[in-house]
Order: C-alpha cells, then structure tokens, then sequence
C-alpha cells in the first residue's frame, strides 16, 4: 500500500488558456530526496474549443533545471501505449473532449533524472484549457504494483507509464 501521508503536491502548471502555443513551466517538478518512490504528474484539460487541437503533451526529464530536457520514453500522448495495454493513447481535438485528463506514472528508479517538466502544445485557432500537478510518494513502495485497476477511459482520462 503507498503511503500518501508523505505524498508531495507541486502545482506544476497554473491553470491557463493556451491558443497556438505550448504551456509555460510554471514550476520544475524536482524529485530529490523521493528516489525509490513514485510521480504522478495529472495534466488537466477544461474547455477544449471546437477549432483546437492538442498538437502535443509529453513529460519531459533533465539532470539539470532549466535544461536538457528530453521526453520520457512510454510519457508521450498520441504514441505510448496505454498503461492496460488496450491499445495507444490518442490526442485531443475539438470539443467534445471537454474535462479530460492525462495522468503520466513514473517509477522514481535510479536511473530517473531528477527533473521533470510537462510540454503540452496546442494549434488551431481557439484555445485550450489547461493546468497540471504533479504527486510525489517516498521511496519503500512498490514501483510495480498491479495496472489491472486503473482507470483509462470514463471522463477521457489516459494514463501513460514510463519504461
């Protein structure tokens, strides 16, 4: 069982409408300290405006802040697999998927670098709500709990996993 009593909350993007442009980092998810636990990074879509697409979300890492930063492997939308396997995950566009979510899950392991941002760029004329926060857990749990139970559709939620 995690323990959340020790869980860390870092509002990672303030929510804001973004309109052919890609989401500022508003602040870098510094892991130090959580090596051996485990990130969930929820990046949050509200309105999504009928001409709107998402043209890109990924989690990114670095060793550094403020660069370096690359994608994490199996932590892109539109071409990592959902985390039950059923199949790859998909990019939003348009307005009916309003409320959704994409939840990035990423084994804190020695090999992780200890910087983490999201990139989430849109394109179309209208524009896209949008914001992320990322939860932290200590080390001791573990990484490679059962995926049988989580959630990767209901309210257009995705749920990609870092290899």
């Amino acid at each position: 069982m995690k323990n959340l009593q020790t869980a860390l909350v870092v509002n990672h993007g303030v929510p804001i409408s973004i309109n052919n442009t890609s989401l500022p980092v508003t602040n870098q998810i510094d892991t130090r300290g959580r090596s051996g636990g485990e990130l969930l990074v929820v990046v949050q879509f509200g309105s999504i405006a009928g001409s709107a697409t998402l043209t890109a979300c990924s989690l990114q890492e670095s060793d550094v802040t403020g660069s370096g930063f690359a994608d994490v492997t199996g932590c892109v939308l539109a071409t990592s697999n959902l985390a039950d396997g059923s199949g790859a995950s998909v990019a939003f566009a348009g307005g009916d998927e309003d409320s959704s979510s994409i939840v990035f899950h990423v084994p804190l392991t020695e090999s992780r670098k200890r910087f983490f941002q999201v990139v989430v760029t849109c394109g179309g004329g209208a524009a896209v709500l949008v914001s992320a926060v990322a939860i932290m857990t200590t080390g001791g749990t573990d990484a490679n709990e059962s995926l049988d139970t989580l959630a990767t559709d209901g309210a257009h939620q995705q749920i990609l996993i870092a290899s």
